[in-house]
């Protein structure tokens, strides 16, 4: 009887083994599998944004020399269209104590307003709530 008790807990440990070692087998794949398609996937949109941008950048040109006599004619403008009639900017928001003072001197700060939405900046563009940001930098100075 204790032969096959030893016996018994040996398959047991072995076929545990067997197991753990499948699924770490699984494991290892699957994270070769997740790298490979990142990579193809990062070249396919690097590749499609290389091969469309300058087709999108030529079709705006295009558009732009087909309607804007059009939009002249028709609006009777004595002036070229600039980029500013199609969207409108408002003065930007300066900041203040009293209203996103964390941004006050930062190069990064926007304070340009869409609709009625302010964009303070590209990395909070709700502003930060606390008195100093972490990515608030001074201003560089142009180098001569």
């Amino acid at each position: 009887m204790h032969d096959w008790y030893n016996d018994w807990w040996k398959a047991w440990d072995d076929m545990a083994g067997q197991v753990e070692q499948f699924y770490q087998d699984v494991s290892e794949q699957l994270d070769e599998v997740a790298d490979f398609l990142l990579e193809s996937t990062a070249t396919i949109v690097n590749d499609f944004e290389a091969a469309i941008a300058p087709q999108i950048d030529d079709l705006d040109s295009q558009i732009s020399q087909w309607l804007d006599p059009i939009l002249e004619t028709f609006l009777d403008l004595d002036e070229p269209l600039d980029d500013d009639f199609f969207y409108p900017m408002y003065p930007p928001v300066q900041p203040s104590s009293n209203h996103h003072p964390a941004c006050i001197g930062c190069q990064h700060y926007h304070g340009q307003v869409y609709g009625s939405t302010l964009l303070v900046c590209g990395m909070h563009p709700y502003g930060w709530d606390g008195d100093t940001c972490p990515d608030w930098e001074s201003p560089q100075t142009p180098k001569l």
